[in-house]
């Protein structure tokens, strides 16, 4: 068999044309001869089926139907498929090397053997047995589809019967049909499409020289660090990175809530704890715990929290604080997480403060408290507040990056949210930090760059962002709207939608919020601004961490898709580009 391999062996399986064309009286020793004279190397390897061929009785060739029922049978759980023949191919060998042959229905009969055989013979009868309509049709249409010149006729049908047996060498490559043409070329153009897509976002994220450093703002500004369990060098390290800032002092408000007395691993006492010595809050000082809203269903609802202040120095900084600790009810006091509701509560609680201290409406007596601690004790009208800078108490900000992100917001008052870029403080801890390197530039350098141009930020992370709190000219409400404030505030997280936007993936959702409501103002992102934080060092973790961000990723920009006022058309759209990083993201988890 070696000297068969990748070779044409219907030459050596002849089917006896009297068998194979039934009808047309055809002698039993009529055989047709091989227009290709390399088709039969072996003669002796012939399988030549009937009596008159095979004299010995015994032999299973000697049966006119061996070919049928003993050959293919044998055959059939080796067969792949049909050959296919390209569509260029028929009239080209056609010319090129005179094969009588051509398409019909997209079946592709090879009649050079017999016409050649007819020729030696002298155009005898017995060998040119075929109607002369048939053969006529391949002559004058030698490697092209006659299958509208076929007829259904008698004639014609007898001979397709023995074109399907004896001449039948394969089909039409169906790939070459403009069916399956236009799917390669919509295939092309999204290719081009997203590459086009991810070379623009290099090249808006490309930057040609440093701007220069803007003048020293004099905008007041909260700064929110929302705690949950981080240990104390890391809470230290964060609080000292905001007190450091290149930012008047007396402008900034360092507003740390404390979701829970909680101890986190690792940790000696409760975070609440932790923040206040960090603080230098006297140990003896124990206000009382004050009722307030929290974001929860039923009895949730309803949380106590005690309010500190005070002045926190650091080299030679001296910038006020205000601390909101969430301490529970009294019938939580022997749970494992007292007062604990979550992220998203400790920003709806100090939203909710400055909404009503912006319409100058009733307060709980826990946002008196703190309206109290900031006016009187520290000195500052709450009103006089115009940005809310929210910071994760693990991530540490360079010195210039709160001025820098407020000088952007007064250049440009149709700024609503902007955040900067954010990078790794523990790249080299371990091997799962390095890998988080390069996709964490991705993420939070290239693709906001290129949403930038659109002023479209998707998701502005709140471990590093800021909102304006009203619009400049006329002082309307944007992040502390009552719109805002009552979508994000939703306790009743009944469907798997809600759960993956309002408790995996809050932040992205705030800002999927402010989009929807605010759609004529800008969301953007600036390289200067700059922040570091800790990324997960150990597989669990780290799965667990982008299993809750693709999750809240697919449910947000799922609901990105059918916002109204979304900028651009067609494919040169953000909903275009949201729709990519929708597909994108399924099939990760595909």
């Amino acid at each position: 068999m070696i000297h068969f391999a990748g070779k044409n062996m219907d030459a050596y399986f002849p089917l006896p044309l009297s068998y194979a064309c039934p009808g047309f009286d055809i002698g039993k020793q009529i055989e047709l001869q091989h227009n290709d004279t390399s088709a039969v190397e072996f003669p002796q390897a012939v399988h030549k089926a009937g009596p008159e061929f095979q004299p010995d009785p015994t032999l299973a060739l000697r049966r006119i139907d061996w070919y049928a029922r003993t050959f293919l049978p044998r055959m059939k759980e080796y067969y792949k498929g049909d050959l296919v023949h390209s569509r260029k191919s028929l009239p080209q060998e056609a010319e090129e090397r005179s094969r009588q042959w051509a398409s019909i229905n997209g079946r592709v009969y090879d009649l050079t053997d017999y016409f050649y055989t007819v020729g030696v013979q002298n155009n005898l009868k017995q060998y040119d047995f075929l109607p002369r309509a048939v053969t006529d049709l391949f002559k004058n249409n030698a490697g092209a589809d006659i299958t509208e010149q076929w007829r259904d006729t008698d004639d014609f049908r007898k001979s397709m019967t023995c074109l399907n047996n004896q001449f039948y060498v394969g089909i039409l490559d169906f790939r070459e049909t403009p069916r399956c043409e236009v799917n390669n070329y919509i295939l092309l153009a999204f290719t081009i499409i997203l590459c086009s897509v991810i070379l623009i976002k290099f090249l808006a994220a490309l930057q040609l020289g440093t701007k220069r450093r803007p003048s020293p703002q004099d905008k007041f500004v909260i700064c929110l660090v929302p705690a949950y369990t981080e240990g104390e060098d890391q809470l230290r390290k964060g609080l000292d990175s905001l007190t450091a800032l290149q930012y008047d002092n007396k402008r900034k408000l360092i507003c740390v809530v404390c979701d829970g007395m909680i101890v986190g691993g690792g940790n000696d006492r409760p975070t609440p704890k932790i923040v206040l010595d960090i603080l230098g809050v006297d140990p003896k000082i124990d206000p009382p715990a004050l009722p307030f809203k929290s974001v929860g269903v039923g009895s949730e609802q309803l949380n106590y929290g005690k309010v500190y202040s005070g002045l926190y120095e650091y080299e030679g900084n001296v910038v006020p604080y205000i601390v909101v600790v969430k301490v529970g009810k009294q019938s939580e006091q022997g749970k494992s997480k007292p007062g604990n509701r979550g992220k998203r509560d400790s920003q709806v609680m100090l939203l909710n403060f400055l909404n009503r201290v912006h319409h100058r409406s009733l307060m709980s007596p826990l946002e008196l408290e703190m309206f109290h601690q900031i006016n009187n004790v520290i000195g500052v009208d709450p009103e006089l507040y115009e940005y809310v800078f929210m910071v994760d108490a693990d991530t540490s900000v360079r010195e210039d990056s709160l001025n820098r992100l407020v000088a952007s917001c007064a250049n440009d008052a149709k700024i609503a949210g902007i955040c900067g870029e954010t990078s790794l403080q523990n790249e080299e801890r371990s091997w799962w930090t390095m890998i988080q390197v390069y996709e964490y530039y991705i993420s939070h350098h290239l693709a906001k760059s290129f949403e930038s141009l659109f002023g479209s930020v998707t998701c502005l992370p709140g471990c590093f962002c800021m909102y304006r709190l009203r619009t400049a000219d006329k002082g309307r409400p944007l992040i502390i709207s009552d719109k805002v404030i009552a979508e994000y505030a939703d306790g009743d997280v009944d469907t798997l939608h809600k759960k993956n936007l309002l408790s995996l993936g809050e932040d992205r959702y705030l800002t999927t919020l402010m989009t929807k409501h605010f759609p004529s103002m800008s969301y953007k992102f600036i390289p200067d601004g700059y922040a570091s934080t800790a990324a997960p060092e150990t597989w669990s973790v780290l799965l667990s961490q982008r299993r809750r961000w693709i999750n809240s990723t697919i449910h947000n920009l799922a609901e990105l898709m059918f916002l109204k006022d979304l900028c651009g058309f067609c494919c040169f759209s953000m909903r275009f580009i949201v729709f990519i990083d929708l597909e994108a993201s399924s099939a990760i988890l595909r």
